[in-house]
């Protein structure tokens, strides 16, 4: 019965309309007059970013157009939106400042920030390095163009020390790329140093500050913690010295070395093959060995985490994945009874906080747990309604039923 009901509650929060996915924060205002000069081709004016470019703004209306109670709150790896044929009728290979400038508006508000770019959008890229390379090459702005189209390869830190050399350490654009090369090369006193001043200059929210400090509290010593991308891993690289845990965003499954080295470091008796490189195959690998636990971050896009609907068990921001029946009741009790953080959900949320939304990712874990207790004739089912309610009056989302 209690296998039954867990799927049945699996399946109904997969329609919730929608997990909220993980999105960078917004650095529109941070990033203005960052860059050592405004980059400006003979004959036309300057084009550093004063505002959201126009392409923003119709990506962001398009995006607004598109809500509802039902959408997620930020959508997974939306496309650049940058057709050849279509780039060349808006100017952006004739300028590729311009280009560099829309390309950051839209990474900034509308893209994931798994950092990963589609094949179609690495070619386009790619134009836009050749066709800009005579331009600016000695830029900040090619620099970085050409760290986001090699992230996960070993040309990424040739062009991330150039970016420095313009741009400075501190700049709010290369901090998060720093945190990543550093974290792929094994340098985790780097890492966190530029995840330090990251947070410092107010890009890392107290809701992802909190969720990653719910995620530690959740899981045992040891576990695996498989994150989407920048919203959920860098809290958690954070204050991974809390509890010894190991973490592999989806997005770094691109680099076979790194991943090896954190997989091995886990678990040394895995036996890695060579194809777990895309979210499903990896998922698939890490569900046949039951030896250490598993968790899997709630911002994952949610088709991918539809496929798992037997082996899922939600908890707060993250969920249990297993291949065999578990009793979730006394782990969702634990976590969402929990004084301090019924205290947050009062009172502990900024308006402003650009994450609020993704408080929608508890919706899943507090369902199942009203729904345990109702089966069971449990008094406490009142209280998880009363919290179901609070989670869904913060966030205007709720299950669909």
């Amino acid at each position: 019965m209690t296998r039954i009901l867990s799927i049945f509650c699996f399946l109904a929060f997969c329609h919730l309309a929608g997990f909220a996915q993980s999105a960078e924060p917004f650095r529109g205002t941070a990033l203005q007059n960052q860059y050592s000069k405004p980059i400006q081709i003979e004959g036309q004016q300057s084009v550093q970013k004063k505002k959201k470019s126009e392409t923003t703004k119709l990506a962001t209306s398009k995006e607004v157009s598109k809500s509802n109670d039902d959408a997620p709150a930020v959508q997974e790896n939306e496309n650049l939106e940058l057709d050849y044929v279509s780039s060349r009728s808006n100017k952006y290979l004739q300028d590729p400042v311009h280009w560099f400038n829309s390309y950051t508006d839209k990474r900034n508000t509308s893209l994931s920030d798994d950092g990963v770019l589609s094949k179609k959008e690495q070619e386009q890229l790619g134009v836009i390095i050749s066709e800009s390379k005579a331009y600016i090459s000695n830029s900040f702005e090619f620099n970085y163009i050409n760290v986001r189209h090699n992230r996960n390869k070993a040309e990424a830190g040739k062009y991330l020390q150039e970016a420095i050399k313009s741009g400075g350490f501190s700049n709010p654009l290369l901090l998060p790329e720093i945190a990543w090369i550093s974290e792929r090369m094994g340098d985790v006193t780097n890492r966190n140093l530029a995840l330090s001043q990251y947070e410092k200059q107010g890009n890392i929210s107290a809701v992802q500050n909190e969720m990653a400090l719910w995620s530690l509290n959740i899981v045992e010593s040891g576990s695996l913690i498989v994150t989407n991308g920048e919203f959920d891993t860098y809290p958690l690289w954070l204050e991974q010295q809390k509890k010894s845990v190991f973490i592999v965003s989806l997005a770094m499954l691109e680099d076979p070395e790194w991943l090896t080295r954190t997989l091995k470091s886990w678990n040394p008796s895995l036996s890695i093959p060579k194809d777990v490189n895309n979210p499903r195959a990896f998922i698939d690998f890490l569900l046949k060995q039951n030896t250490k636990p598993v968790y899997l971050s709630l911002s994952i896009r949610s088709e991918i985490l539809a496929s798992y609907t037997k082996n899922l068990h939600p908890i707060g921001p993250i969920a249990r994945l297993t291949s065999n029946s578990w009793n979730s009741t006394e782990a969702l009790s634990t976590f969402y009874f929990n004084a301090s953080f019924q205290q947050f959900l009062k009172s502990g949320i900024s308006q402003n906080d650009p994450f609020k939304k993704l408080i929608s990712n508890l919706l899943p874990g507090i369902y199942m747990l009203k729904s345990q207790l109702q089966a069971m004739n449990d008094p406490r089912e009142k209280k998880a309604e009363e919290i179901y309610q609070q989670i869904k009056s913060i966030t205007g989302k709720s299950i669909r039923q």
